[in-house]
């Protein structure tokens, strides 16, 4: 699986992620299936089982959640530094999430990272 192969600071930069996407104001539930591909019990379920992720195929949920909601946080919803610090502290930076999300394509064989 590709998230096993990355660092436990790259992990845990996914699941900040995902907590961002399932509890923070960023995404409206009305827009949530449509954009996350799933709806939010999927996430919440999926955070319940972390760190027991099986991302090994493209089309898992578990997979396409974690794609997903990086690339909402690092190309769809806009932050304020604020909400940003909020959900990932003050040392995790945006490019730090963008290069987390980059790894994990790479990690997936995939050549880009991007809406699936």
């Amino acid at each position: 699986m590709a998230i096993e192969s990355l660092p436990e600071e790259e992990r845990e930069i996914i699941r900040s992620c995902l907590r961002a996407v399932l509890e923070g104001p960023f995404i409206d539930d009305d827009e949530f299936q449509t954009r996350l591909g799933v709806d939010r019990i999927a996430l919440k379920e999926l955070l319940e089982s972390w760190p027991d992720v099986d991302d090994s195929t493209d089309d898992s949920r578990d997979c396409l959640l974690i794609n997903n909601s990086m690339n909402e946080l690092c190309h769809g919803v806009k932050t304020t530094p604020e909400e940003w610090a909020r959900w990932f502290g003050p040392g995790i930076s945006r490019e730090m999430v963008k290069r987390t999300y980059t790894n994990w394509t790479i990690a997936k064989g995939w050549p880009g990272t991007g809406v699936r």
